[in-house]
């Protein structure tokens, strides 16, 4: 995990956040599909990263995630990851 100190590696966090923020309103089943894996990657970022959700949380990504909490029109899947990884990003020390 010390990867992620690089600033090119914290550029991918970035870019899903950036995905989700800029296709927010697209709620294609592929689409769904797409923003749960970002939901899962942010959560798993958040939990296993040292400061995963203070980066998070700082570059907008906890705002997305609760807007796709209770956004209308998406999949099960896609809000239960978001609800997944939004509690990952509460939580201090969270276990599966």
């Amino acid at each position: 995990m010390n990867e992620f100190n690089k600033d090119s590696n914290l550029e991918l966090i970035d870019r899903e956040i950036q995905f989700l923020v800029r296709n927010e309103n697209v709620n294609t089943n592929d689409m769904c599909v797409k923003k749960a894996v970002i939901c899962f990657d942010l959560g798993e970022f958040a939990r296993l990263f040292r400061n995963g959700r203070t980066y998070v949380t700082m570059k907008g990504g906890k705002t997305i995630l609760q807007s796709l909490m209770t956004k209308q029109g998406i999949t099960p899947d896609l809000k239960k990851e978001a609800i997944t990884a939004y509690q990952k990003i509460l939580m201090n020390n969270y276990s599966m």
